[in-house]
């Protein structure tokens, strides 16, 4: 699941009292007023015409690199950055400033140096620790992101933000009890922070009290109507309930407000693939992986879709692609598994099946794909093994009980295989139909 994670800033009024003494330029005094006003491109302007008349200086710099990065004009907040610190080698603000940058651009390393460097100059600064455990969590280290966390919180017990990231990394551990407290704590600094409630609705959806989430979700939005991500939570919430076209109309709201935001179009494409709506939720996956051509999961989407409309040489070049970004997504080498079934490719159906299960033994449908490439290769004990593995999973999948009525009809066993097709029949419904149909011939053989 992913949802829109937001650092900020934290800049205060002493470093620009601090520096206005300091420099006692009228143009630089200009950009300060300016920064504190959080009137940005104003700042710049005055901070452009202080360089140009009094010559470089690193709080100049500094603080212009600020400015740009407020306007996300990252790289030339990091040019800004990069300069001051030449001036001023020890400048520590500059390191985990620059580290928030980084971590906007997803140059989580670099950011992680940056703010030990501001450490080591500084050991006592939260706003350091901070950012490193945000660096440290976009990585999914989510354990060393919660030490961090911790120590901020603990230089000072009133960092809002800190508690809020520390209860994004504990929610990433499924540790849903301690989200709620930090989420307390938050609320209690600012009981208007419509983040706290978000992640808090979060961990209630961890815990199945889906009211009390969207209690949270719902006070979210009415506290910060712009806030994407509780739209974003609330859909997905949605989704789980089966309300797919309320999700939709979240998920639109969602991409209003954030539409660089690839997770929206990939779950307003898993909920309009629930709707049965193909076109349009295949047109979500392709904006999800324009924009964010690194995430796995839209290409498995894009896959599923495909594989869904049968276009199964398509699907298997989106899993080929899911796979490479995350070669742990065990569902990409069953669902490739399954594209690479109808396509007769059986012996490559068994070896994706047997990685899937290796990285997750109990996908009931990775043991029927692999039964049914092992069934057209004529291996039929070995299909009835993984055949009778699956319906121990899940017992209510006619195409598994279709594959065994097969097995059994080619073993002989045309009792058996009666049963099985007709149980196949029972739960597939009106829109069933069978990919072997013996059940007539096993009823001659008994006759």
């Amino acid at each position: 699941m992913q949802y829109i994670k937001i650092l900020t800033f934290l800049f205060t009024s002493l470093l620009f009292s601090q520096l206005a003494k300091a420099q006692k330029q009228d143009f630089l005094q200009l950009g300060d007023s300016a920064l504190s006003m959080e009137n940005y491109a104003e700042a710049i302007s005055f901070y452009d015409k202080d360089l140009e008349m009094n010559g470089g200086k690193d709080s100049t710099y500094f603080l212009r690199g600020f400015a740009k990065a407020r306007l996300k004009l990252y790289s030339a907040a990091l040019l800004d950055y990069n300069e001051a610190l030449r001036l001023s080698p020890q400048f520590d603000m500059v390191y985990y400033n620059r580290a928030f940058v980084k971590i906007q651009i997803k140059q989580y390393i670099d950011a992680i140096v940056d703010c030990d460097n501001a450490i080591r100059i500084n050991n006592h600064d939260q706003y350091a620790y901070n950012n490193r455990g945000s660096a440290r969590k976009s990585l999914h280290m989510d354990k060393a992101a919660l030490l961090d966390f911790d120590t901020a919180v603990s230089i000072s017990p009133t960092f809002e933000k800190a508690y809020l990231n520390r209860a994004d990394a504990e929610y990433n551990l499924k540790e849903y009890s301690n989200v709620i407290e930090d989420c307390n704590k938050a609320m209690k600094l600012d009981p208007e922070n419509s983040e706290a409630f978000v992640y808090r609705g979060l961990a209630e959806v961890g815990f199945k009290r889906y009211e009390d989430a969207m209690r949270d979700y719902n006070t979210a939005i009415k506290l910060n109507p712009s806030d994407a991500e509780a739209y974003n939570c609330r859909a997905m919430e949605e989704d789980i309930l089966g309300l797919h076209e309320d999700a939709i109309l979240d998920y639109n709201e969602t991409i209003l407000i954030e539409p660089e935001l690839a997770s929206a179009y990939y779950n307003r494409g898993i909920s309009r693939m629930a709707l049965k709506k193909y076109e349009e939720a295949f047109e979500d996956f392709n904006k999800a992986i324009a924009i964010d051509p690194q995430n796995a999961t839209a290409f498995f989407n894009r896959g599923t879709e495909n594989m869904n409309l049968k276009k199964y040489k398509e699907s298997i070049l989106d899993y080929n692609e899911a796979i490479r970004l995350d070669p742990a997504m065990s569902q990409a080498y069953n669902n490739r598994g399954f594209s690479e079934l109808n396509l007769g490719f059986f012996k490559a159906t068994i070896a994706d099946e047997d990685i899937a299960l290796k990285l997750d033994s109990a996908i009931a449908y990775a043991y029927n794909n692999r039964g049914g490439a092992e069934m057209n290769l004529k291996q039929y004990k070995k299909a009835l093994t993984d055949i009778n593995k699956s319906l121990q999973l899940d017992g209510n999948n006619p195409y598994a009980y279709n594959n065994r009525g097969y097995v059994y009809y080619q073993l002989g066993k045309y009792e058996l295989a009666i049963a099985d097709y007709d149980k196949a029949l029972e739960l597939g419904g009106v829109d069933y139909i069978p990919d072997h149909d013996y059940r007539a011939e096993a009823a001659k053989r008994i006759e």
